[in-house]
């Protein structure tokens, strides 16, 4: 081992005869060609080495401790500055090669200091640290090297901080230590040898996402932290085998809820024949352990009204609020564009067909002092967009301003935004937004419309939305819509107001792992912020579930992706179905229907087999 020394003098002294120094010898392993010490002190009454030690601070905030450090060399023997004589302090040395590059570390710990007193420091080799996770697993494979690649021969400690939603504890938490609200780490490390330990950070006891930072003592820089779901599969909902998903609905599944009862509406095919086709079925919605169950209350209705004649079809189903309570009814859009009340809901204005063959419809919420509306498209006119009043009539046309005869039009999301005013109040605008496509399936435009008021809606121009990327909307104190850019760093989604003169306002900023198909904003966690979900523009036939927590982890908001799963995603809708005050998410594809149940209580997994370092 190799050795330097030198003399801290304290500089906060009593009255006292002579000046108290602290002595510090700093040794550096065997064979490990040291070009520079630097010895560093830190003052704090809770800092202690093993917080440096494993990176429990940024750099930042081990910054702002310190209060003196210098460079020795072999023959170092000097004075430092600076230090209390009294308190706590965190004596750290690094030992650097001639490039610069951190190659060693150790640390001592030191209360007041008497007389000529002295504190020694035992470096470590600093280690390289790589991971690796398995796939729909809790196991981290953690790999220790010194710079040369060559695996560290002493024990190494090795421990996590796992970041759960707000609210969250550990699954198991016998073995884990509380930090905080929704972080936990393991009572004791584990222990790497030959440079190589399998890890097992614990989970949520609920299902959401989480993040695991992997923390190796005296490491050059710790991994980037990793995140996951804490049950990562999406399995399918199983229904009732004679029920297969709708051939005509584009949004077949709506949330309804009355009082504390919570249910989900879906329209099925249980036939081939007329009668079979189009029946709408009403289910309550258990969960256990983190899986769903479904089971019938209600329904079918197997045959929509016979006036106005000429109604074959429904071709979607959408929830709307009833009055100010957070009651909802669900309503049948028809092949015709009229409206059809389902189990129970409220009575709607007399209709007349609207069009000859609808084929989508958006609900579009109120906003301030503008009223709901529904925005229907239809086959017989691509370039036009048919509204009603949320309770039907009232009919009107939304030019679209798309003018290739071939493009189709798909409704994609509607919300609240929030206008920012010249008098310092801000205002509601109510808009929506349509995708738009030809036949053959290329993208096209992503187009935004201005609802507010009474009238029909009318294109926004003048604001640029990603081509086939979806958009989405906060709601919350400050509504803003969620819109999907590209840069540098990759997809970013950010959060938008607007100003007096409808020009975009940055709120936030999210990067995502791709290109979002649909986003929807919920209550998924404890607190009281507004959680983002949205799935992935892939492949079809494949995709995953990517959520942004309002909660952060160091700068930066809490995220995480689920395992892939088969789904061709047509709709992503949310509420609370299962009573739990938590948002759930309903997701409809082209092979069924799929539940994500928020903050649902997960089977206890296995205790945490990690062995530690023996003393």
């Amino acid at each position: 081992m190799r050795r330097a020394g030198f003399v801290v003098i304290g500089a906060a002294l009593a009255a006292c005869s002579s000046d108290p120094s602290l002595g510090v010898s700093v040794t550096h392993p065997t064979g490990l060609t040291v070009s520079k010490t630097t010895v560093t002190v830190y003052e704090s009454e809770s800092l202690h080495c093993t917080d440096v030690e494993f990176s429990r601070l940024d750099a930042a905030a081990l910054e702002a401790l310190a209060v003196t450090s210098t460079d020795i060399n072999d023959a170092a023997d000097g004075g430092l500055s600076g230090i209390s004589r009294t308190g706590n302090k965190v004596i750290v040395a690094r030992g650097y090669d001639t490039q610069g590059a951190l190659i060693s570390a150790g640390c001592s710990e030191k209360g007041e200091v008497v007389g000529n007193d002295s504190v020694s420091v035992t470096t470590l080799i600093a280690t390289l640290v790589s991971i690796h996770t398995a796939a729909d697993s809790t196991e981290t494979s953690v790999s220790l090297t010194d710079s040369l690649g060559v695996p560290l021969a002493d024990p190494r400690q090795v421990t996590w901080t796992a970041y759960g939603p707000a609210g969250t504890s550990a699954a198991t938490p016998a073995n884990v230590t509380a930090v905080s609200d929704g972080v936990w780490e393991p009572k004791l490390p584990s222990c790497a040898s030959a440079g190589a330990v399998t890890v097992h950070p614990n989970p949520p006891s609920t299902l959401g996402g989480y993040a695991v930072q992997i923390r190796a003592a005296w490491a050059v820089e710790e991994p980037r932290a990793y995140t996951t779901f804490s049950a990562s599969s999406l399995g399918i909902v199983t229904f009732d085998s004679s029920k297969t998903i709708s051939s005509t609905a584009k949004r077949y599944c709506a949330i309804k809820m009355k009082g504390t009862t919570h249910h989900l509406v879906c329209v099925f095919d249980t036939g081939t024949t007329a009668a079979q086709m189009n029946q709408v079925f009403e289910f309550s919605v258990a969960v256990a352990n983190g899986k769903v169950s479904v089971t019938q209350v209600d329904g079918p209705v197997a045959a929509l009204p016979s006036s106005p004649p000429g109604q074959t079809a429904v071709v979607a189903l959408v929830s709307e609020p009833t009055g100010t309570s957070t009651d909802r009814d669900v309503y049948a859009v028809t092949d015709r564009g009229v409206l059809v009340p389902l189990f129970g809901a409220a009575a709607v204005t007399t209709q007349t067909n609207l069009v000859a063959s609808a084929v989508d419809a958006l609900y579009v919420p109120a906003c301030g002092s503008s009223p709901a509306k529904i925005l229907i498209t239809n086959v017989g006119a691509l370039t036009n967009v048919k509204q009603i009043d949320a309770h039907g009539g009232n009919p009107m046309d939304v030019t679209t301003g798309v003018t290739v005869p071939t493009t189709k039009i798909t409704p994609d999301s509607a919300g609240c935004v929030t206008q920012l005013s010249d008098s310092g109040t801000p205002q509601l605008l109510q808009l929506a937004t349509l995708q738009t496509s030809t036949t053959a399936g290329t993208a096209g435009e992503t187009l935004l419309f201005n609802c507010t008021g009474t009238g029909a809606c009318k294109l926004l121009n003048g604001v640029t939305l990603a081509r086939g990327a979806g958009v989405g909307f906060t709601g919350g104190t400050e509504p803003r819509i969620v819109a999907t850019t590209v840069d540098a760093t990759g997809v970013v989604l950010v959060e938008l107001v607007f100003s007096p003169h409808n020009a975009t306002v940055e709120r936030a900023r999210l990067p995502a792992a791709s290109i979002p198909g649909r986003i929807i904003a919920a209550q998924a966690d404890g607190d009281t912020g507004t959680d983002l979900f949205w799935n992935l523009a892939g492949r079809s036939g494949s995709t995953s579930l990517e959520i942004a927590y309002a909660r952060k982890v160091g700068a930066e908001n809490l995220e995480a992706l689920s395992g892939s799963v088969e789904l061709t995603i047509n709709q992503l809708a949310v509420g609370d179905l299962d009573g739990d005050n938590f948002d759930d998410v309903v997701i409809t594809a082209t092979e069924g229907i799929a539940i994500v149940p928020n903050n649902a209580t997960l089977a206890v997994p296995a205790a945490n087999p990690d062995l530690t370092c023996t003393p």
